[in-house]
């Protein structure tokens, strides 16, 4: 759906005369994440398209957004810190060769484009090693790969996601001492920018005071422990340099064995990608049966259900969903349908064409004439031979033939 935030993006900013270059913020999600358990029903090649269309136009327009190009997603899933580092670095790699070589874009214009967005468990030096590692392993790629002209180009930005996973059902007050040390430990280790998990994450969408608990665990982290006063402040540490060049050996072994495979969209078709996630993942859960990984509440310092304390819960109620439908459900009857049957039949036409094909303008135009993203998406699907819906329960409101 990259391509269609894009595409609203756009039309907006033109809407309001406002300049594309003076665009800010990233909306554009990696294609990679259906792969990773997201709730994307995109194939592979389809989601890859939409990326590198909305890429190539975001870069050739100046606009200033970036595209997160995620390990979270992996990592969230089970997988641990070297096989993390090794499918990001795999996935930044095949994804600029792709706009470098395919797209004809300069390298120093598309390094400024991808941000990463790392899980921060509570291994506290381990993840400082990881996120270590991954700046150094990507100023390598730029330099050495892409041969970049530009200093900054060897510079990736990196968020910080603090880990969801490890918010525990169970106890989830002890869920606030996991949020603060993560987020000190994506801190230290230089992030750009954090999104810390919520107290409540085993439970429900956050709470006005989970969402609170987590917004001023990062002030506290950054206004009152002076970790932001200085930059890699562990560096030099014998353990901290011992576990950043031992995750990073690893991760390399990890992304060489990608590459032999024929690089991430290759090894993902044959697999590999997959069975060393559910390898992972298997792997942690185990240990957590069997003990040999503590989790406090979990498996550790057990309370019976009615001593745990009891947190407020944000209820979702059917009926703000059920209005948003009906709203829509009368909107679209005010729409200019011959207007959207043009644009959705030039959508269709281009659809068709080969991938080298920018879609971007048409998509921008199907969105001017306030066409759906479902009807958006669904139309491209169906030039490229797959069901207009996914599911297969709507058909295809346009006729093409």
């Amino acid at each position: 759906m990259s391509s269609i935030r894009v595409g609203y993006i756009v039309a907006l900013a033109e809407k309001r005369g406002v300049n594309l270059n003076e665009v800010h913020g990233s909306i554009t999600e990696y294609p990679f994440c259906n792969t990773f358990g997201q709730t994307d029903a995109q194939p592979l090649d389809l989601n890859l398209k939409l990326w590198l269309d909305s890429s190539e136009y975001i870069i050739q327009n100046k606009m200033h957004m970036r595209s997160g190009i995620l390990s979270q997603h992996f990592q969230e899933s089970g997988g641990n810190n070297a096989q993390a580092l090794a499918v990001e670095m795999a996935m930044l790699d095949e994804l600029c060769s792709l706009l470098v070589n395919e797209r004809g874009l300069d390298f120093d214009d598309v390094a400024a484009y991808p941000y990463e967005l790392v899980s921060v468990g509570s291994r506290f030096f381990e993840d400082i090693a990881k996120i270590r590692a991954l700046r150094r392993m990507w100023a390598k790629m730029a330099k050495e790969k892409f041969m970049a002209k530009k200093e900054k180009s060897c510079h990736l930005l990196i968020a910080v996601h603090t880990s969801g996973r490890s918010m525990t059902y169970q106890q989830p007050l002890n869920n606030i001492a996991r949020c603060a040390i993560q987020t000190l430990a994506g801190a230290i280790a230089g992030c750009t920018a954090i999104d810390n998990a919520c107290l409540d994450n085993a439970h429900a969408e956050p709470s006005p005071l989970a969402a609170r608990m987590s917004l001023n665990t990062q002030h506290i982290v950054a206004d009152e422990t002076g970790v932001t006063d200085v930059v890699d402040p562990l560096a030099g540490s014998y353990f901290m340099e011992y576990l950043t060049n031992k995750v990073e050996e690893e991760a390399y072994k990890i992304w060489n064995k990608i590459e032999d495979l024929g690089g991430m969209i290759a090894a993902i078709e044959k697999g590999y990608i997959q069975d060393m996630l559910k390898e992972s993942a298997l792997k942690k859960h185990r240990e957590v049966e069997n003990g040999d990984r503590l989790v406090v509440g979990v498996n550790d310092l057990v309370l019976p259900p009615e001593e745990d304390f009891q947190i407020p819960i944000q209820e979702l109620e059917a009926g703000d969903s059920e209005d948003i439908a009906r709203r829509m459900e009368e909107w679209k009857k005010t729409r200019n349908m011959p207007l959207i049957e043009e644009k959705m039949a030039q959508l269709y036409s281009d659809a068709k064409k080969e991938d080298r094909y920018n879609m971007m303008p048409s998509i921008i135009e199907a969105v001017k004439a306030y066409a759906t993203a479902g009807e958006i998406i669904g139309v491209i699907r169906k030039a490229r031979g797959l069901n207009y819906d996914p599911l297969k329960t709507i058909h295809c409101p346009f006729n093409f033939e």
